[in-house]
């Protein structure tokens, strides 16, 4: 080979070193985008949370990044559930306090603040009411009075099957339909342990 040609080689073996470099940094701006750019950005912690939230989407983007991009605030998700095939929830510490976000079709549609404990741990299914089941999903925070008895004391996480029920010392039916928080009378109604949250002790 000459000396032109191998020239030639080297100028095509670094275009492609650089073509490469490129799209790597292209790939990675673009996860930063997508980490940095959601709903999110417009929350501040003496402002509206819930206002705020409302309306926007949030990024396609792992977890971490996007608790990383939005430090400021103090994000932390807390996990979520599937409320149907269009509806989810999830619930995120922002700020140093917890809300809940229901979205629909990837925009969010409504936000709760409720503070939630293993002592008051949050609850999402159907509860008890005049002894029948609810018709419909609930989102409710239990009461679940601390054991005084040191052999009495529930394990670090419930079982999938416990039908123990606690008492609701609040609650909201989830309505499907608009994926909203609707207000409902807690007193008179129990939930089972094994719905409650995994960060709460839930399985």
């Amino acid at each position: 080979m000459n000396a032109l040609n191998r020239m030639g080689d080297a100028r095509s073996q670094a275009r492609r070193r650089l073509a490469n470099v490129v799209v790597a940094v292209l790939l990675l701006a673009g996860a930063r985008y997508g980490a940095a750019h959601d709903a999110f950005d417009a929350v501040k912690c003496d402002g509206d949370v819930a206002k705020a939230l409302v309306g926007s989407k949030l990024a396609n983007a792992r977890i971490a990044d996007i608790e990383k991009a939005h430090a400021a605030i103090g994000l932390k998700n807390e996990g979520g559930d599937e409320i149907t095939d269009s509806v989810t929830m999830q619930a995120w510490t922002i700020c140093g306090r917890s809300y809940h976000l229901l979205e629909r079709d990837d925009v969010i549609r409504d936000v709760l603040h409720a503070e939630h404990s293993a002592r008051s741990p949050a609850y999402v299914g159907p509860c008890e009411a005049s002894g029948s089941t609810t018709p419909y999903l609930v989102f409710a925070i239990l009461d679940a009075p601390a054991s005084t008895d040191a052999a009495d004391k529930k394990p670090a996480h419930v079982s999938p099957t416990d039908k123990t029920t606690l008492r609701a010392s609040a609650a909201w039916r989830i309505d499907e339909s608009t994926a909203r928080f609707v207000p409902i009378e807690a007193k008179g109604l129990t939930c089972p342990r094994s719905g409650i949250s995994t960060a709460d002790g839930g399985p």
